[in-house]
């Protein structure tokens, strides 16, 4: 029950533990000038079937041995498949009680699927068309995705006993990419082309829930013995290899984390999910990882996820107990403002506002109580607050020319409005800031990495400054302001500017570039004080603790955690969301990352010290 199988492709055959990860090798399966390409272990536990295949054979042999033993069961080879081009597509083999089952892609739209008879060595049936399968022992039937439907196909005789609908564009797949819980009648199906995962139920077809991928595809799965989570492994385009852990009653994404994997050539089937009573485990070239169920990855801290929504970028806020967030309205030129508990989808009671426009965005004060909210093309601005599980307007929607952003002061009684500066309860202007030909730019849409503020009393932005002529190129610029004033105090050159956020007592800037180098700049006159590469790529989110002596960065893919007294990295993992703002949550302890696809919250290790 604490234990996976797992085969080397030297045909070493090796039993994991999943609680400690010790490996243990039971015996070497060899065949002169034969390549492994597939295994499967019974359900009973008890046999294995390998299937080797020779360079430049058009076909691939099948044996059966024992799994403790290695002794071979039946003639050396039980069965021969015609696997075609090989080596451009996926291939499987799953051994069954009596029966043997070889699932082989033939091209790009067409693949063969054999039943075998283990005692007799006889072809029962053939099919094609079959994009997945498994095998269900309680009723000697198969489940499988074919012609756009999930059937169950009677193994006697390959007869249909029924259909339910699946995707019409379901992807020539791994064979293991459907998994059946029969505890609670159900079969889990990933569908790559749909970027869909599905679930049926056992007896009718009928579809149970769906989850969507937005920007991936799910590639295979399976379920943990007491039916609780589902584990999918899938594929993002930029982060590469992603593991969700799901609720597999109701889809809800539970846990997530990337890692570093590349899949080898032309989508062969190297890559195996398994699952024991206490782990997720992922089998890939060179590596194997486990993830134990109910508790995080550990990515030197705990992680936890907010649901993936639709449309508006999420706000972590009161601590990192809600969220806030603008969903555009259907049809209609407005949006709306809306609170949610963090970790599910749930809107609070009485917490919504309709808001003129779309593209629309907000930012908090250090408590998270107090927001402002601006449309990007600045037609709209306003303030609300926070109270109990309530959103409270405090000023109407207002057009103020100039707005690209709307920053809240560190106690909440101001609000940087682009060119002015409010009062938070009125919404008077109390300050104007003299520009002097410069022009706000914006770092994103994301006012916190547009803007910050330097304590009370100083207020600093990237800016452009026009050429000299109409075919000169803008310049960026570092400007400082005067809160009180709004006279401009220094500018200086930042073409490489990516990221800002100011230190909590207001005497550094920090800003991250597009050079993938951070630079540590003085608080009253922008000089560079201190530099250093800090990632591969642009540095796209930047901010200081506002308790211990830690700076946090990140790139596309990587947040990093440097010590500010010796500069000196302390921390380091990866993250699934591409280019979210960072926030530190709460009381010091927690971080979070957002952008328009959802929230991540982390406890890193260096935040408890």
């Amino acid at each position: 029950p604490d234990a996976v199988v797992a085969v080397q492709t030297n045909g070493q055959v090796c039993v994991v533990n999943t609680n400690t990860g010790q490996i243990t090798p039971l015996w070497k399966a060899e065949r002169k000038g034969a390549s492994l390409f597939g295994f499967s272990v019974s359900q009973e536990g008890d046999r294995i079937a390998l299937l080797w295949w020779k360079s430049g054979s058009p076909t691939a042999d099948i044996e059966v041995r024992g799994l403790r033993d290695g002794e071979r069961q039946g003639p050396e080879t039980i069965a021969t498949q015609l696997l075609g081009d090989l080596l451009k597509g996926g291939h499987g083999v799953e051994l069954a009680s009596r029966f043997l089952f070889v699932w082989s892609k033939t091209g790009r739209s067409s693949a063969d699927f054999d039943v075998w008879d283990l005692p007799s060595g006889q072809k029962l049936w053939k099919r094609d068309w079959i994009k997945a399968f498994r095998w269900d022992p309680t009723n000697e039937s198969l489940f499988a995705l074919r012609f756009g439907k999930l059937e169950r196909i009677s193994v006697a005789n390959g007869g249909v006993l029924w259909s339910g609908e699946a995707d019409h564009r379901f992807v020539w797949s791994f064979p293991r990419a459907l998994q059946i819980d029969y505890a609670t009648d159900r079969v889990f199906s990933a569908q790559s082309d749909a970027r869909s995962m599905r679930v049926y139920d056992l007896q009718s077809g009928s579809l149970r829930w769906e989850a969507h991928y937005r920007f991936g595809s799910p590639l295979t799965l399976t379920h943990d013995p007491s039916g609780q989570y589902v584990g999918v492994l899938s594929w993002r385009s930029i982060l590469g290899s992603v593991f969700e852990i799901r609720n597999a009653l109701n889809g809800d994404l539970l846990e997530s984390r990337p890692f570093v994997w590349k899949r080898a050539g032309g989508g062969r089937d190297n890559t195996r999910i398994a699952c024991s009573r206490t782990a997720f485990v992922i089998g890939f070239p060179k590596r194997i990882l486990a993830w134990r169920f109910g508790k995080a990855p550990s990515v030197d801290g705990t992680r936890w996820h907010n649901n993936h929504l639709n449309f508006g970028v999420m706000l972590p806020i009161k601590g990192g107990t809600r969220v806030a967030r603008f969903a555009m309205k259907p049809g209609s030129a407005q949006s709306e403002l809306w609170l949610a508990r963090f970790g599910d989808s749930e809107r609070d009671r009485n917490a919504s506002v309709n808001f003129p426009g779309t593209g629309c965005y907000t930012a908090a004060d250090a408590a998270g109580e107090r927001l402002g909210a601006f449309q990007v093309d600045g037609l709209a601005m306003a303030a609300y607050r926070v109270i109990g599980d309530k959103l409270e307007e405090v000023w109407a929607p207002r057009k103020l020319e100039g707005t690209c952003f709307a920053l809240p002061a560190p106690t909440a009684d101001r609000l940087w409005a682009g060119s002015s500066v409010l009062e938070f309860s009125t919404g008077n202007k109390l300050v104007s800031l003299k520009q002097r030909g410069l022009s706000f730019m914006r770092l994103g849409v994301r006012a916190e990495k547009s803007a910050a503020w330097l304590g009370e009393e100083y207020l600093v932005a990237p800016v452009l400054k026009e050429g000299r002529d109409a075919d000169s190129a803008q310049e960026r610029l570092l400007a400082l302001w005067s809160a009180q004033t709004g006279e401009l105090l220094a500018q200086t050159s930042a073409n490489q500017i990516r990221s800002l956020a100011a230190s909590p007592d207001g005497r550094w800037v920090v800003e991250g570039g597009e050079d993938k180098r951070v630079r540590i700049r003085n608080g009253r006159t922008l000089e560079v004080e201190q530099e250093f590469r800090a990632h591969e790529r642009a540095v796209t989110g930047v901010v200081w603790h506002p308790k211990l002596p830690l700076l946090v960065t990140r790139d596309e893919g990587r947040v990093r955690i440097w010590d500010t007294q010796i500069w000196r990295k302390v921390e380091e993992f990866q993250l699934e969301l591409g280019d979210g703002a960072l926030h530190i949550q709460g009381d010091g302890t927690r971080l979070s990352v957002t952008d328009d696809g959802g929230v991540e919250l982390y406890e890193p290790a260096s935040f408890r010290k």
